[in-house]
């Protein structure tokens, strides 16, 4: 690379940003990210100053943007985290349903956005149960009097990480409800998408059969409370547990949906072609049709890691972006962890991103003489074109 523009290739910034704000999310705790976060922020601005003149200034930036992301993102943590000094007290809130309710025997489950505390703090997302409770709808004000406490997890090497699990969903505090009344206010538009999903929900329990409910449920909603253990016991002698898990697949499957109905318009002449090329409307509708089908199946993280490839792969090219797909890979794994740098501590975002990678290894093309990793990975056949 020229000298006179010490600058790092994308695919290579990328990846440091990447690795840097994985490493800080892994590694150190709290006290640790809140302490370095000014520091930080201060170098970075010092750096930004100063990039013109050093080539090792355009390599540190990448490693502190990483970072940073991850130090802002315990310091937000720190500071909308429940008050120790509402732990195991009964307390009274005010807010709305905000997910879909999960019924378990007597015990419903959901998600509740708390507004306002008596005391008149704020709280966010909380997690509730309620014994006996009554019909509930997503969007509905209650005033609720619960008893809440903060998400504690093993701290094992290799147990499951139900404190980072619970945060990435957004979730400040768990609790039970032990008792509420319905307010008499509007529902608020933000869940008018929600509404939508109980809809559907309760239209596919009055339409489909028993036994295939939940699965209809799971793979339009996301919901996969009404699938029983006899299923989950054959998906899991099978090994088609992920089809039931809303990802890639889905979100891929229902982008070429949209590219396939926008290419036959497109042949019947319904789209005015001589204003928008045909690229850029199949494009725009696999985005359109992948971003609706993620809202319907809850937004969930391994769905917003497949929405985010989905965009990077259509409209890389649609904004000038002539990138191998290795650095789209990289963009959508970047992007991924600069919205939520607790998502290297899923398994199923090394399951998502490792088998993209693999994917990508063994059918993307090339145009140079392949090196010995490929010949033997690769059929000596095969000749796709590079994407």
């Amino acid at each position: 690379m020229d000298n006179t523009h010490p600058t790092i290739k994308p695919a290579t910034g990328l990846l440091i940003f990447a690795l840097s704000s994985g490493f800080v999310s892994l590694f150190f705790d709290l006290s640790v990210l809140l302490s370095i976060s000014l520091p930080l922020f201060i170098l970075l601005l010092w750096i930004l100053s100063f990039a013109n003149g050093s080539r090792a200034c355009w390599w540190l930036l990448p490693i502190l943007v990483g970072s940073l992301t991850s130090s802002l993102y315990a310091t937000h943590y720190a500071f909308t985290r429940l008050d120790n000094s509402v732990q195991g007290k009964d307390i009274d809130i005010k807010g709305e349903v905000a997910s879909l309710p999960v019924i378990t025997g007597k015990v419903t489950r959901f998600d509740f956005d708390a507004s306002q505390l008596e005391s008149g703090g704020q709280i966010g997302r909380i997690r509730l149960s309620w014994h006996g409770a009554p019909d509930l709808k997503v969007g509905e004000p209650w005033a609720l009097t619960v008893r809440l406490r903060l998400p504690h997890g093993f701290s094992s090497s290799g147990a499951f990480d139900y404190e980072a699990w619970i945060l990435r969903q957004g979730i400040q505090a768990t609790g039970y409800v032990k008792s509420g009344s319905i307010l008499n206010e509007p529902i608020p538009w933000g869940y008018c998408i929600h509404q939508l999903r109980e809809h559907l929900r309760q239209w596919l329990w009055f339409t489909v059969s028993n036994a295939n409910r939940g699965l209809f449920t799971a793979l339009l909603l996301g919901d996969k409370s009404a699938i029983s253990a006899e299923q989950w016991n054959v998906f899991n002698q099978t090994g088609t547990t992920h089809l039931m898990v809303i990802s890639g697949l889905h979100i891929g499957l229902m982008a070429w949906l949209g590219l396939s109905l926008a290419a036959i318009l497109g042949k019947l002449g319904v789209i005015p072609l001589r204003r928008l090329p045909l690229p850029m409307i199949k494009a725009l509708t696999g985005v359109l049709f992948a971003f609706c089908y993620a809202l319907l199946a809850g937004f969930s993280v391994p769905v917003q890691r497949a929405l985010v490839m989905t965009f990077a792969a259509l409209l890389s090219p649609l904004m000038g972006i002539r990138a191998s797909p290795i650095t789209l890979w990289l963009l959508a794994l970047a992007t991924v962890l600069a919205f939520d740098p607790l998502a290297i501590t899923s398994n199923g975002f090394w399951y998502s991103f490792i088998a993209v990678l693999a994917l990508l290894f063994g059918m993307v093309g090339r145009r140079e003489k392949p090196g010995w990793r490929v010949k033997v990975f690769k059929p000596r056949n095969y000749s796709a074109p590079f994407i």
